[in-house]
């Protein structure tokens, strides 16, 4: 009887320990996965910020090359267009820093180039929203009637 007891509480042991191992095992699998996530979602993040910075560089400089070069595109209109697509370029120029700060989860490049970026990043918001309202004055003909 004690040889049977010992029996079932070893089974009991052994079950409970295969269990406690299938669950550390499965955790384990389960943080393998999220970290594997993480990094594609990160790699995927990287590659929107590089195509966007590529895009918006090029376009952008396309539209000033265009509006500056172009001596019938004088209008106020284009004057508006021609910031807006300054500010963008300016904006573009921080895409690079914030991608590899994004990707590396650092910022590396100093203080100095953290407040540059910081104030290029407000001087194109605020640059693109006062020459949005300006458009849409001009637009409703209230700034210039």
């Amino acid at each position: 009887m004690a040889t049977n007891g010992h029996h079932i509480l070893s089974n009991l042991s052994m079950n409970m320990s295969a269990n406690i191992t299938y669950r550390v095992h499965a955790v384990s699998d389960t943080r393998h996965q999220h970290q594997e996530a993480l990094l594609i979602l990160r790699y995927v993040t990287l590659v929107i910020y590089l195509l966007t910075f590529l895009f918006g560089c090029v376009g952008n400089s396309l539209t000033i090359l265009v509006i500056i070069t172009n001596k019938k595109m004088k209008t106020v209109a284009t004057c508006f267009i021609l910031n807006l697509a300054v500010a963008d370029d300016l904006f573009m120029l921080t895409l690079p820093f914030f991608a590899y700060s994004t990707f590396a989860k650092d910022w590396i490049f100093g203080s100095w180039l953290c407040t540059v970026m910081s104030a290029l990043y407000g001087i194109n918001l605020y640059a693109s929203i006062f020459t949005m309202v300006s458009i849409f004055l001009i637009v409703s003909d209230v700034l210039l009637p």
